[in-house]
């Protein structure tokens, strides 16, 4: 691996088209070290102050093809090239990116667009011609980003050859230990890392590593994206390169996440800034438009993704909606206790008897368990209690986490600090870079009401306030304190950097708990002990799904009434504010104060407008998923919808299925085939509403078009009370009684609206029992009969005592 400071030629010849090209452009202000000249560029555009990990690390030595990289000066075009895309993308005149994290994607992916274009014999990019690029396409819709390369043949050669003793292992040493170097395997192959290699070509070496006594271990598995090919029946999960995901497994949904249209954009977007950019590339300019006429990056994107509208439904709800449940109970429940128990045992560590122990933690530990060795949340899965009496967690139990009870150091710093980003997550609708660059005070009261301020990371990339239940402003609690030591001492202010705790020497400098987000979630999911998913297998959640888990717990809270945690916290907490927030910032509305205004002011209005749409799109994605696997279930016979709204639904539904199968010639008593199916309402879905009422009696499917506003009964009651003529865009919840809803021709009902209404009758028949004044008795035995009659409609007689 080249030093940091190695110039692309070796004799620094003032000479050589790099220098002449590169050194003669005016150094930006997002250099953070170096010169543009090094083979590695350290990139900043954020303010350090206000989002954490702001420097990104470009490489311009990666490998290229199997025994050459892109410092060598063979590929000294490309190289000048790989420097001139990300120099000029970041260009405020030129440029569309604003951020490092966005350029270096736009960097892998050319360098994966060179791998493919060298493996075709091309050199240069004026080689390229309206063929070859056709071919590229072509490729990249058949065998995806990884199957660009022959990486499966070139395993094969490269095992027969070590087998043949014409090449030597990579192997490397580990104490007395030898063991097979797999990322170096990789780069014998063409690409910098496992991550990158086809699921062919990761079964050819480990098969090779095994077979020369080298198996691979657990760890190599994780830290060379090896853990996806262990065993025969499993499946590519994604490219863990930063550039790029896929997936050939189909999801939960039903629905392939493999080549989605905005992550085939995305690859292909390199191919339009060397067209665009072809003024500065002089020096070895695209040798056609990839793009010509009306043929757009967004275009040719659709035609290669494999799913119909590039959207991919990967977060399957009960297991998100379960994972949320065991988060709140450990923000809400267990927080309060682990720190009374913190606090316990660093007093005790302060008494001569533990600190003349061989061990203190563990003798201090072990004391204060007494008390908590019959915690209340002991049998409850996924609580932290009882907790092991040893600060780190050990070799044994890193490797056996899941079954051998948690240290503290894991409890605080992984499943805790894990459990806030995840309530954080769920209920002010946050990306992962955004809740890890919370600051102390993170929690502002506007009127009474917490508000978030949090890093956007998406188009404004600066401080924003959002309103945020509760849980939200407790789960800030518990990071406060947890990071109270660690802001102390650094006089930093970020909520996720941690210094150990309960040390038995307060004297010495403590350790920084290093926090990372995928494993601790990774672990927390499998400790927690969330559901299996329908094939058997568990999910294991990632952090980009975190943006999804607000829209599927506002459409899904009254699925899963087992989940005690989540339906006791959506009892205190109306949804619809964080929902109108969503939607109303996406339409303009929602301005705040007058500092607010005047920030908004200062930034572009566009910007604004793409970050809030896409606020909402992750929105409405979830509502869309909803509404796919309710009517798939509805349209299997698997759920029951009623409702006046409801059976016109079932109609429609049973009209397209009949449709469909007398044009594919099938029996109406056969099936259709899944995929058909999924391909039918994926159309479906898009016009249709589904909207759960805030108190659980209900479900609307009232859209914003005209005619549905005119029958929608809370706009009708709303109008009659205010006694004037309004125009509605939406539905209004303030005006959706379970009266009112209850004869709206919009109203659909699920099994899980049942419980309400059966519980209104309850409470109806007893207050009748015990109403003695006429004008009451009058008044409970109306409702009591519109709740009756509505029961007996859509879920049979219930008449009661």
């Amino acid at each position: 691996m080249a030093p940091r400071t190695t110039r692309f030629i070796a004799s620094g010849s003032p000479g050589t088209l790099h220098d002449q090209i590169i050194g003669g452009l005016a150094a930006p202000s997002w250099l953070r070290e170096g010169s543009l000249l090094d083979n590695r560029w350290i990139i900043g555009t954020e303010d350090p102050q206000k989002r954490r990990n702001t420097d990104i690390a470009l490489r311009f030595d990666s490998v290229l093809a199997p025994g050459l990289r892109l410092s060598d000066p063979r590929c000294e075009h490309d190289s000048i090239t790989a420097k001139l895309l990300v120099y000029w993308s970041l260009s405020p005149s030129e440029g569309s990116h604003s951020s490092g994290a966005s350029v270096a994607i736009l960097h892998r992916n050319y360098l994966q667009f060179v791998r493919w274009r060298l493996s075709c014999g091309l050199k240069r990019n004026a080689s390229l011609t309206p063929e070859w690029i056709e071919k590229f396409f072509e490729t990249l819709r058949d065998c995806g980003v990884r199957g660009l390369l022959p990486l499966e043949e070139r395993a094969v050669a490269f095992a027969n050859a070590i087998r043949a003793g014409k090449r030597r292992p990579p192997t490397y040493k580990k104490g007395k230990h030898t063991y097979f170097d797999f990322d170096t395997a990789a780069e014998k192959l063409g690409v910098p890392n496992g991550r990158l290699l086809t699921d062919a070509a990761r079964r050819i070496l480990i098969a090779l590593a095994a077979e020369l006594g080298y198996p691979l271990r657990p760890d190599q598995a994780r830290s060379s994206g090896f853990a996806i090919a262990w065993t025969p029946d499993s499946q590519d999960t994604e490219i863990n390169d930063g550039s790029y995901h896929e997936s050939s497994a189909e999801n939960p949904m039903g629905r392939p996440t493999s080549r989605s249209a905005g992550r085939i954009g995305g690859f292909l977007r390199p191919l339009a800034y060397l067209w665009q950019f072809r003024g500065r590339l002089s020096h070895d300019p695209i040798g056609c438009n990839p793009f010509p006429g009306d043929r757009t990056v967004n275009s040719v994107a659709r035609a290669i993704a494999d799913d119909s509208d590039g959207r991919t439904f990967t977060v399957p709800p009960l297991q998100a909606c379960t994972l949320i449940d065991r988060a709140l109970c450990w923000v809400l429940d267990y927080a309060p206790d682990l720190q009374r128990y913190v606090e316990e045992v660093e007093r005790v560590l302060t008494t001569e008897e533990v600190r003349a122990h061989w061990y203190p933690y563990q003798a201090a530990a072990t004391r204060v368990n007494i008390a908590f060795v019959e915690h209340k949340s002991c049998t409850q899965p996924g609580s932290p209690w009882p907790i092991r009496p040893a600060y780190y967690p050990g070799q044994n139990a890193i490797k056996n986490f899941a079954e051998i009870r948690p240290s503290l150091r894991t409890v605080l710093f992984e499943y805790l600090a894990v459990a806030c980003m995840i309530v954080i997550a769920a209920f002010s609708a946050r990306r992962r870079e955004e809740i890890e660059s919370l600051r102390f005070p993170a929690i502002h009261h506007i009127d009474g009401d917490p508000w978030l301020e949090t890093w956007i990371e998406k188009t404004i990339r600066d401080l924003d306030k959002i309103p945020v239940p509760k849980s939200v402003e407790k789960a800030v609690e518990v990071l406060s304190w947890l990071s109270s030591m660690y802001r102390q001492r650094t006089k930093e202010r970020w909520l996720f950097q941690f210094d150990d705790v309960a040390r038995a020497d307060p004297s010495t400098k403590p350790k920084t708990a290093r926090f990372d987000v995928y494993r601790s979630l990774s672990r927390f999911a499998e400790f927690v002990q969330l559901p299996p998913l329908p094939d058997g297998t568990q999910w294991d959640p990632k952090p980009h799904q975190f943006r999804r888990f607000f829209g599927i717990t506002y459409y899904h809270r009254f699925c899963y009434p087992h989940l005690t945690a989540l339906s006791n916290f959506y009892r205190h907490f109306d949804p619809d504010q964080t929902r109108r927030y969503v939607t109303e910032a996406a339409r303009g509305g929602f301005l705040r104060q007058a500092e607010d205004k005047r920030v908004q002011a200062r930034r572009s209005e566009l910007e604004i407008a793409r970050y809030h749409a896409q606020r909402l799109e992750d929105f409405d994605v979830e509502g869309e998923s909803f509404r796919l696997a309710r009517f798939r279930n509805v349209a299997l016979g698997k759920d029951r919808i009623s409702g006046w709204g409801g059976e016109v639904i079932k109609r429609q539904l049973d009209d397209l299925v009949q449709q469909a199968k007398a044009q594919l010639d099938i029996a109406p008593e056969d099936d259709l085939p899944g995929a058909t199916l999924d391909s039918l309402l994926l159309t479906f879905v898009k016009d249709k509403r589904l909207e759960p009422n805030s108190l659980g009696h209900s479900y609307c499917k009232c859209t914003s078009e005209p005619q549905d506003l005119r029958s929608a009964a809370c706009l009708t009651a709303r109008e009659a009370e205010r006694d004037e003529a309004a125009f509605f865009s939406a539905p209004d919840p303030a005006f959706a009684a379970d009266h009112i809803c209850s004869g709206c021709p919009h109203n659909v009902q699920f099994a899980e609206c049942e419980p309400y209404w059966a519980e209104t009758i309850a409470q109806a028949q007893q207050q009748l029992s015990c109403s003695f004044a006429p004008l009451l008795r009058v008044l409970t035995q109306e409702r009591l009969d519109m709740a009756q009659a509505h029961y007996s409609r859509c879920f049979g007689t219930k008449t009661g005592g």
